[in-house]
């Protein structure tokens, strides 16, 4: 299995989903040629596991995982092409990630919004606490 998930402090709970499996673990960005060519180069039989935050234009990544913002997409429409050669194998766990994969014609596991920040939990709404 393939497991691209970048490093951030609020999504490392994620880690228990491969952790003792073995995986090949991408946890740095790389340039869209980079992920291009890595993902092409992986067997359509593996599973690929996309893992942290993004947005329905793809998985994000930050440099410094201290800063609040994020840098770009470490996964997204360019590399949507390789994703399709997996033909459902794919698990996309990040906000909006099934709206990514509707939109680029990916099948497999991806979720919807999940509010795991208290401002995601204002914005949509959802009464809670610290």
């Amino acid at each position: 299995m393939l497991v691209i998930h970048p490093t951030d402090k609020t999504t490392e709970m994620l880690s228990i989903l491969y952790e003792g499996l073995g995986a090949r673990l991408i946890e740095t960005d790389c340039s869209n040629k980079k992920m291009g060519y890595l993902l092409r180069h992986t067997s359509p039989r593996v599973r690929i596991m996309l893992l942290g935050h993004g947005s329905d234009k793809g998985l994000y990544y930050r440099k410094n995982d201290k800063e609040e913002d994020f840098d770009g997409i470490i996964v997204g429409h360019s590399q949507a092409y390789y994703l399709r050669k997996h033909c459902g194998d794919i698990i996309g766990i990040w906000c909006h990630a099934m709206e990514f994969a509707k939109k680029e014609g990916l099948h497999g596991l991806f979720s919807g919004m999940i509010i795991s920040e208290m401002s995601e939990a204002e914005e949509y709404g959802v009464a809670t606490d610290k």
